[in-house]
């Protein structure tokens, strides 16, 4: 009697291990880009603590002075580039809203096209205070960030509105 295999055990086999290849590949690179994107979350709430730490520190209501943010990497890492958009003193009363940090993808992840921009806006409440809202602006991006809301990135163009070095 001879030992081994039929061609068609074999092909079963194979078939098998394919279905189950095409069911869990797409599973696991999702994990995969939802770790990468994992840093995003991490930055922007490190970036929010530090300034509203910032915010109780400055005496003068209405006004408040941006901290810089030194973002992982020094601003960039392999897979996102870091921008802090405000810095200085900026005037609370004439910010109506703006881009505090803006991150920037440089690969793509899964559907999560390169250039996707995530972004922590702030706008003033009152005093001393300011309200933050995590916006995202590719919906192909939604399942890296769950918790964000979709919205319009503007440039880094916000400047500082009160300049302490004049006399």
């Amino acid at each position: 009697m001879k030992r081994g295999f039929t061609l068609i055990e074999i092909m079963v086999v194979i078939v098998v291990l394919g279905i189950l290849a095409a069911v869990g590949l797409p599973k696991l690179f999702g994990q995969i880009a939802k770790a990468k994107a994992s840093e995003i979350p991490v930055a922007a709430g490190a970036y929010m603590k530090l300034q509203d730490a910032h915010l109780t520190q400055k005496p003068e209501v209405g006004t408040w002075k941006s901290i810089g943010f030194i973002a992982p990497g020094r601003g960039t890492t392999s897979y996102f580039q870091y921008s802090d958009c405000l810095s200085g003193d900026i005037d609370l009363e004439s910010l109506d809203n703006a881009i505090g940090l803006r991150i920037a993808s440089l690969t793509g992840l899964n559907d999560c096209p390169a250039g996707s921009l995530w972004a922590v806006s702030m706008s003033p409440s009152n005093g001393n205070s300011v309200n933050y809202q995590q916006i995202f602006n590719s919906t192909n991006c939604q399942s890296l960030t769950v918790t964000w809301s979709m919205g319009d990135i503007a440039e880094c163009s916000a400047t500082s509105t009160n300049d302490n070095s004049k006399p």
